[in-house]
């Protein structure tokens, strides 16, 4: 049971970040620069990889409470409809997006994942757990 019970919270916390990482990338969607970016093109597909691999993990073990679980619902509402088309180039590159070169909104976001994750698995490791679910 208490092995049953970290395994739902690891997801509970990784759906948490995975549904801020969807949304924020759909905000930028909307944003006039970053929508043209090949860089946010390659941000939703690594973000799209990120929640195949969680989704697999969840499909042992589906008993997510129902908030979460509209967490994951509301993840495949935005999947439908975060599409880019286009001959996308790097903004920066072309010289149309002036944020400073160190900044990348699309880039950030991504981090910002994965630095939960690995703090995610180490508290895990930490606790003696066994870690599964890796990026």
């Amino acid at each position: 049971m208490i092995k049953e019970t970290i395994f739902k919270e690891n997801h509970v916390s990784s759906l948490r970040v995975l549904s801020f990482i969807f949304n924020a990338l759909a905000e930028l969607k909307n944003d006039p620069v970053c929508k043209r970016c090949s860089t946010f093109a390659g941000s939703i597909d690594t973000a799209k990889e990120f929640f195949i691999d969680f989704e697999r993990s969840i499909k042992r073990n589906s008993d997510l409470p129902g908030d979460f679980r509209k967490l994951l619902f509301d993840i495949y509402a935005i999947l439908a409809e975060l599409n880019t088309f286009g001959n996308l180039v790097e903004q920066k590159t072309m010289g149309k997006c002036q944020l400073p070169d160190d900044i990348c909104f699309a880039r950030a976001i991504l981090e910002m994942y994965r630095n939960c994750e690995v703090g995610n698995i180490h508290m895990r490791k930490e606790k003696g757990e066994e870690v599964k679910y890796e990026q």
